[in-house]
Protein backbone atom coordinates (compact mmCIF):
# COMPACT_ATOMS: atom_id res chain seq x y z
CA UNK A 1 0.00 0.00 0.00
CA UNK A 2 1.40 3.40 -1.04
CA UNK A 3 0.67 6.26 1.29
CA UNK A 4 1.58 9.92 0.67
CA UNK A 5 4.57 11.25 2.51
CA UNK A 6 3.65 13.39 5.48
CA UNK A 7 5.44 16.72 5.41
CA UNK A 8 5.85 19.08 8.29
CA UNK A 9 3.81 22.23 7.90
CA UNK A 10 5.90 25.38 7.59
CA UNK A 11 4.35 27.81 9.96
CA UNK A 12 4.41 30.70 9.83
CA UNK A 13 4.14 30.73 6.07
CA UNK A 14 7.03 32.35 4.25
CA UNK A 15 6.16 35.76 2.85
CA UNK A 16 7.14 36.42 -0.73
CA UNK A 17 9.18 39.53 -1.33
CA UNK A 18 7.84 42.15 -3.74
CA UNK A 19 10.25 42.64 -6.65
CA UNK A 20 12.17 45.90 -6.51
CA UNK A 21 11.18 46.68 -10.10
CA UNK A 22 7.50 46.61 -9.12
CA UNK A 23 8.10 48.90 -6.16
CA UNK A 24 10.03 51.31 -8.37
CA UNK A 25 7.33 51.32 -11.03
CA UNK A 26 4.59 52.05 -8.52
CA UNK A 27 6.70 54.84 -7.01
CA UNK A 28 7.29 56.44 -10.42
CA UNK A 29 3.57 56.29 -11.23
CA UNK A 30 2.67 57.83 -7.86
CA UNK A 31 5.17 60.66 -8.24
CA UNK A 32 4.08 61.33 -11.83
CA UNK A 33 0.42 61.40 -10.85
CA UNK A 34 1.17 63.72 -7.95
CA UNK A 35 3.14 66.11 -10.17
CA UNK A 36 0.39 66.12 -12.79
CA UNK A 37 -2.22 66.88 -10.11
CA UNK A 38 -0.06 69.69 -8.72
CA UNK A 39 0.52 71.19 -12.18
CA UNK A 40 -3.21 71.12 -12.97
CA UNK A 41 -4.06 72.65 -9.60
CA UNK A 42 -1.51 75.42 -10.05
CA UNK A 43 -2.70 76.10 -13.61
CA UNK A 44 -6.34 76.27 -12.57
CA UNK A 45 -5.42 78.58 -9.67
CA UNK A 46 -3.49 80.86 -12.02
CA UNK A 47 -6.39 80.86 -14.48
CA UNK A 48 -8.85 81.74 -11.70
CA UNK A 49 -6.57 84.51 -10.47
CA UNK A 50 -6.26 85.89 -14.00
CA UNK A 51 -10.03 85.74 -14.40
CA UNK A 52 -10.55 87.59 -11.11
CA UNK A 53 -7.98 90.17 -12.12
CA UNK A 54 -9.83 90.76 -15.37
CA UNK A 55 -13.20 90.97 -13.67
CA UNK A 56 -12.10 93.21 -10.81
CA UNK A 57 -9.97 95.45 -12.94
CA UNK A 58 -10.92 99.06 -12.57
CA UNK A 59 -11.44 100.93 -15.81
CA UNK A 60 -8.42 102.98 -16.67
CA UNK A 61 -8.72 106.44 -18.02
CA UNK A 62 -7.34 106.23 -21.51
CA UNK A 63 -5.29 109.24 -22.55
CA UNK A 64 -6.16 110.97 -25.74
CA UNK A 65 -4.53 108.92 -28.48
CA UNK A 66 -3.30 110.92 -31.42
CA UNK A 67 -4.10 109.44 -34.82
CA UNK A 68 -1.42 107.03 -35.95
CA UNK A 69 0.55 107.89 -39.02
CA UNK A 70 2.02 105.31 -41.34
CA UNK A 71 5.43 105.54 -39.62
CA UNK A 72 4.05 104.95 -36.06
CA UNK A 73 3.86 101.45 -34.72
CA UNK A 74 0.65 100.31 -33.04
CA UNK A 75 0.62 97.84 -30.15
CA UNK A 76 -2.53 95.88 -29.45
CA UNK A 77 -2.80 93.91 -26.21
CA UNK A 78 -5.37 91.14 -25.91
CA UNK A 79 -6.08 88.52 -23.29
CA UNK A 80 -7.74 85.24 -24.24
CA UNK A 81 -9.24 83.16 -21.46
CA UNK A 82 -10.23 79.57 -22.30
CA UNK A 83 -11.98 77.28 -19.87
CA UNK A 84 -12.59 73.60 -20.55
CA UNK A 85 -15.68 72.10 -18.97
CA UNK A 86 -16.49 68.39 -19.12
CA UNK A 87 -20.15 67.48 -18.91
CA UNK A 88 -21.11 64.00 -17.79
CA UNK A 89 -24.10 62.49 -19.50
Amino acid sequence: MNLPVVREPRLPAEARKVPASLVGSVAVLAVGTGLEWLARRMASGAARAAGRALVRREPEQSPAIPPASSSDSVTVEEVLYIRQVRLRQ
